[in-house]
């Protein structure tokens, strides 16, 4: 199963180890790009819901840094939980926006 496109790998069937070192390196240099793409955005939600943006900017941190240290199943546990506190910041601060405007009428 798959949320906000990554693999559910924490279940304890990893392959990790039957991969060559080209494709962890590839796989690694994937995340690290996703981790930095997903923190800009996560930052970005913060001017939409501050709470829900700087838990999806605390999570995208940690991301960043676990990408960074080779750490790539728990980059890809950070990064999905960034997503959805992100997701939730938005839609949060997007209902909030339409409902100050439809105040104003």
């Amino acid at each position: 199963m798959s949320f906000l496109g990554l693999d559910d790998r924490e279940r304890g069937t990893s392959v990790e180890n039957s991969q060559t070192p080209e494709v962890q390196a590839a796989e690694e240099k994937a995340v690290i790009q996703q981790a930095d793409s997903i923190f800009i955005f996560s930052v970005i939600s913060v001017l939409f819901c501050c709470i829900g943006g700087l838990i999806a900017s605390y999570f995208a941190y940690q991301g960043k840094q676990d990408a960074n240290v080779g750490n790539v199943l728990g980059a890809e546990h950070n990064i999905r939980l960034a997503k959805g506190w992100m997701i939730a910041a938005f839609i949060i601060g997007t209902l909030g926006i339409i409902g100050k405007l439809s105040e104003r009428r």
